[in-house]
């Protein structure tokens, strides 16, 4: 099981998400927005990955095979969501060298 917020955008959903789909082991792939209670939730099934959404903090997702259930208001727990919400841009980075 791997969660990952979404503040990365298309690279977890594309890169990441791909490189994640191909271990043998994983079973779910959990992806959390950081700016509103929503997670994607990639689920194994026996012909594939099964993509599902859980919108809202009054959302849950299942982890059956860990025995458990994880509700979207104890992640997002502590939180605080606006109204409007600006996403940050990524830094630059530069190499330099010393």
């Amino acid at each position: 099981m791997k969660f990952c917020p979404l503040q990365h955008g298309l690279c977890d959903l594309d890169e990441k998400l791909t490189a994640y789909l191909t271990i043998p082991s994983l079973q779910c792939y959990v992806i959390l927005e950081q700016h509103t209670p929503f997670a994607i939730v990639m689920r194994r099934t026996e012909t594939g990955f099964l993509r599902e959404t859980c919108e809202g903090t009054e959302s849950t997702i299942d982890l059956p095979f860990i025995g458990c259930e994880l509700s979207l208001r104890d992640i997002y727990e502590g939180v605080e969501f606006t109204a409007t919400c600006v996403q940050e841009s990524e830094p630059e980075y530069e190499l330099t060298s010393d």
